[in-house]
């Protein structure tokens, strides 16, 4: 960035008045005198006194504005950075980590018109992108073991279990984790959507759950506390 000075090209081009130098200045005598020199400045002097104080005042105001720049650029540093500080604290925060065993609370959850499940026990394995799940079910069915992998990075994948095989891929929404997964069930397609959020204490799992058959759509809501 560049300066201007305005204060030093004026004072560069003024022109300041000759003082005429009477003779006692140029080193005459004055008439009576017994022949002894006044002591007295030369006429330059003052000229050049007065061109001093000008170009002090010019530094002075060229120091402001240099002082004015430098805080102004102080600022835009202190907001950039501040705000590259909050977008790198969005970005780079850590996911949440669902690892851990968590019991199914029937009293917490909802599953609509369908009969809820005795107890479900869930483990879960996350570490880094791979994220397995093993279920253990009770019901008036009896008990049902399941066995779930999945890949955090949208990529579909297969697993195979007594129900037989389901296809599915899960990815982040923001600090949720989303699972989305395909079977079939007794010649019908039926497709699930599952919403995994974790609670700020880390203490509790909620599984929203839509679900879509042929014959109508309806949502579950699964909670899980951590043992």
């Amino acid at each position: 960035m560049q300066i201007s000075y305005p204060i030093l090209k004026n004072a560069a081009q003024m022109s300041i008045p000759k003082r005429e130098c009477n003779a006692e200045q140029e080193g005459g005598h004055r008439p009576g005198t017994t022949g002894v020199r006044a002591a007295s400045a030369p006429c330059g002097f003052g000229r050049m006194q007065g061109a001093a104080l000008i170009l002090q005042g010019a530094a002075a105001d060229v120091q402001d504005e240099v002082n004015c720049l430098v805080t102004r650029r102080l600022i835009q540093l202190c907001v950039f950075a501040a705000v590259v500080f909050l977008l790198s604290g969005t970005v780079h925060a850590a996911p949440p980590d669902f690892s851990g065993e968590w019991k199914f609370n029937a009293a917490k959850s909802n599953f609509g018109s369908f009969p809820s499940p005795q107890s479900i026990t869930r483990k879960i394995t996350q570490r880094g992108a791979r994220l397995s799940v093993t279920n253990l079910q009770k019901g008036a069915q009896g008990e049902v073991t399941s066995e779930f992998v999945y890949t955090i990075d949208g990529k579909r994948v297969t697993n195979r279990s007594k129900g037989g095989e389901s296809a599915g891929s899960a990815q982040w929404i923001g600090d949720k984790l989303m699972i989305e997964s395909s079977r079939e069930v007794q010649g019908a397609t039926l497709t699930q959507k599952d919403i995994w959020t974790l609670s700020p204490d880390g203490k509790t799992l909620t599984v929203d759950s839509h679900v879509a058959l042929p014959n109508g759509e309806f949502d579950i809501k699964q909670v899980f506390e951590k043992q």
